[in-house]
Parts: C-alpha cells; structure tokens; sequence
C-alpha cells in the first residue's frame, strides 16, 4: 500500500495493516491541507475536509489518516471484509487500484 503526496510519500506492506475504519476529516483538528499531524495524533494526507480513512499500521508510530470518497468502501476493501471488485481481480488484469490523495492498495 501507498499514499501521499509530491515529495512525500509511505509505503506499507498491506500485510502490516492493523487496522481501518472510516474517518472524519476536519479542518479544525489539522489546521489545513496537505501532510498534517492532527491533534488526535494522526498523520493526515488531507486534500479536503470531510470523509477519509484512518489506518494504524504495525511498527507505525501515528495512525494515518487519508481522504477518500467512500469510506465504509474503502474500509471494507481494506480490512478484507468484501468489496464489489476485489483489489486481487484488479491486479491480476494488471489494474491498480487508485483512490484519492494517491492511496494505492
């Protein structure tokens, strides 16, 4: 998995995902856009307020939060839990999924 932006960028192996919920960005808790450490000690790649994802990875010192349009699906993609076309169909057609604020499982 990967996301971020220009200049900076994390990797992680999707098998280092702990865990993935949906999330609400607000601008209040970061103070703008872009790479931003939030006061509920996230790292957030906030292109907008409003709903993300947060994602706590293992042998990560913050959880980090990324901006996405669909929540609960990303959600669900990630934790393995179902999705309407699943990340293994996509990458076996040499597709890569990509969402918002360069997420890329």
């Amino acid at each position: 998995m990967a996301f971020g932006f220009i200049g900076y960028k994390k990797v992680f192996p999707r098998s280092a995902l702990v865990s993935c919920e949906p999330y609400e960005l607000l601008f209040k808790n970061y103070g703008g856009y872009g790479v931003r450490w939030g006061r509920d000690g996230t790292t957030a790649f906030n292109t907008r307020s409003g709903p993300g994802v947060k994602m706590v990875f293992e042998g990560a010192k913050r959880p980090y939060v990324v901006s996405v349009d669909e929540p609960e699906k990303v959600s669900a993609i990630l934790s393995g839990k179902g999705a309407s076309t699943s990340t293994s169909s996509m990458q076996n057609r040499g597709q890569t999924p990509i969402l918002q604020s360069g997420l890329v499982l």
